[in-house]
């Protein structure tokens, strides 16, 4: 990606993944408390979108399985949006360690 793109604009992308990710992280914690089924998968497809072309597979892999069980009106597993946020701040890190050592 930072061939393709250059270092500052994979850097930009990332800081955008960053602040965005944690603001959908957030709406889909405080929908899920609402009961907002639709709200919350809206949520996961987005960031899990998002992970998933920046190259953050598990984050984003278990967004997509949240997004499904919520499509199917499933309640989440209890632990699910933890994992998913846990998987997609170590996610944030590597890539963050990542551009530190190619610049």
């Amino acid at each position: 990606m930072i061939s393709l793109l250059g270092h500052d604009a994979t850097r930009e992308l990332v800081q955008t993944l960053e602040v965005e990710g944690r603001a959908n992280l957030k709406s889909l914690q405080d929908a899920l408390l609402k009961k907002d089924l639709e709200v919350a998968e809206r949520e996961c497809h987005t960031l899990a979108s998002s992970c998933l072309s920046l190259g953050l597979q598990s984050g984003g892999l278990l967004l997509r399985q949240l997004e499904l069980a919520l499509r199917d009106k499933m309640s989440p597993e209890d632990d699910a949006v933890l994992r998913a946020a846990q998987s997609f701040e170590a996610g944030l890190s590597a890539l963050r360690q990542h551009l530190e050592r190619r610049s």
